[in-house]
């Protein structure tokens, strides 16, 4: 590892520090250093067919615009990244936890429907890790070994809702 690329890996863990105050320490530098991974791939491009087909099912052209709509299409602010030409991943953090949801890889070739089902198993698993995390103080009592109030549905206070971060 070079020093100029150790610098980096430095500067982007303190820059995820201050961005995600919510993970654990391996949680920051495994998504440091996956996008580390991923900006020495800088001149990676996706597979032809595979760069057609996500354009089409996330209606947005290239990389980044595919990023945006799953950030913006999912309630957990799900992320993409692109592992190599014809390998997609996709994951989310849950804010104010210090979990994050299982990755989902898919290599091409796959079709539209198996990124839309990896991303509704992502957003049930954040809703899962949500309300085992973020209740009120009205829902349940603290847990003791968690540190964390799970949601109770039925709660006055915030109507099953949980906390707000």
């Amino acid at each position: 590892m070079g020093i100029k690329w150790q610098l980096q890996l430095l500067h982007k863990l303190q820059l995820l520090h201050k961005l995600h105050k919510g993970l654990t320490s391996r949680q920051k530098f495994a998504r440091v250093h996956q996008t580390m991974e991923n900006d020495m791939k800088n001149d990676m491009k996706p597979n032809e067919d595979m760069a057609k087909m996500l354009d089409e099912t996330f209606g947005r052209k290239g990389l980044e615009g595919w990023k945006k709509s799953v950030y913006k299409g999912t309630d957990c602010g799900a992320w993409l990244e692109l592992t190599d030409p014809n390998t997609i991943e996709m994951g989310s953090i849950v804010e104010g936890a210090d979990e994050c949801s299982d990755s989902h890889t898919l290599t091409f070739p796959f079709e539209g429907k198996q990124i839309w089902d990896a991303l509704d198993a992502i957003e049930k698993e954040c809703d899962r890790i949500w309300n085992e995390t973020h209740g009120c103080e009205d829902c349940f009592p603290v847990d003791e070994e968690t540190g964390y109030t799970p949601v109770n549905p039925n709660c006055k206070s915030c109507s099953g809702d949980g906390i707000v971060i």
